[in-house]
């Protein structure tokens, strides 16, 4: 917790490894592989967040010079489509040059999810 914000960071798991059932600000879940993929709805529907940055989601291989790719093993279009239907949260993608600010809560711990 930062600031009174709570930040969940996860580089990646299965479904027998989901995140605390705990409401959060900020989730940062690792999408690089299938199956951090698999659990994502279940780990939404455990954070609640208000915002989601699904982190792994870059190709390592390219320079930094040449902007955001995505990965050759990600699947950006399967995690927007699981966020949008879970809609527990706005999806954010970072750029690598531009900072972000994650906003102020009303209340941040008692914060409610976005309803279905």
């Amino acid at each position: 917790e930062v600031n009174g914000q709570r930040i969940y960071i996860d580089s990646g798991g299965t479904l027998a490894q989901l995140p605390p059932d705990q409401k959060v600000d900020l989730a940062i879940l690792g999408m690089a592989l299938p199956d951090s993929r698999e659990r994502l709805s279940a780990a939404l529907e455990r954070l609640q967040p208000r915002y989601i940055l699904p982190s792994h989601q870059d190709n390592f291989f390219v320079p930094l010079s040449n902007g955001f790719q995505f990965g050759p093993l990600t699947d950006f279009r399967r995690v927007q489509r699981d966020c949008a239907r879970e809609n527990r949260g706005r999806l954010i993608l970072m750029d690598y040059f531009r900072p972000w600010t994650l906003p102020a809560a009303v209340n941040s711990k008692s914060q409610a999810p976005n309803p279905k």
